[in-house]
């Protein structure tokens, strides 16, 4: 059984003492051949650390399934307070900006797209990007 095939997938896991486990293959030890398996929660993630000699049987019964961890996910809700404190930010910085739907473009020069983070700003011009990503980062409410 290669368990690196089953990474990122849905897999249940029978332990010796007959509990089965299920979640998302996040990743096997290479030398332990531990694994971790995580299962999202209501808010959150639980995840669980399987010891090679304690796996009875794994068996995959799902799709490719990425966990993200770390990154939370983000509603339109949160998207529009983002949004507003990023507007309010850049006009308190002078910097000029106008709307374009769910993007803000500066000056012609740059847009920032959702979620509006240093990530996602596009520009061809290298010390505009630079500038307002070091802006951003500077915002003192950014996530």
């Amino acid at each position: 059984m290669n368990m690196k095939d089953h990474i990122d997938r849905n897999i249940v896991v029978e332990t010796n003492d007959g509990v089965k486990h299920e979640g998302s293959l996040y990743t096997v030890d290479p030398v332990s051949e531990s694994i971790l398996l995580v299962t999202k929660k209501e808010k959150g993630f639980s995840i669980e650390l399987i010891f090679k000699h304690a796996i009875h049987n794994l068996i995959s019964v799902g799709e490719l399934n990425p966990v993200k961890l770390g990154e939370e996910e983000k509603n339109v809700e949160n998207l529009s307070v983002i949004r507003e404190r990023l507007k309010d930010w850049l006009s308190k910085n002078l910097v000029p900006f106008e709307e374009s739907g769910e993007c803000l473009k500066l000056a012609g020069q740059l847009t920032i797209n959702p979620p509006y983070g240093i990530d996602n700003c596009i520009s061809s011009n290298e010390m505009v990007l630079c500038k307002i990503q070091k802006l951003i980062e500077r915002m003192p409410y950014f996530d």
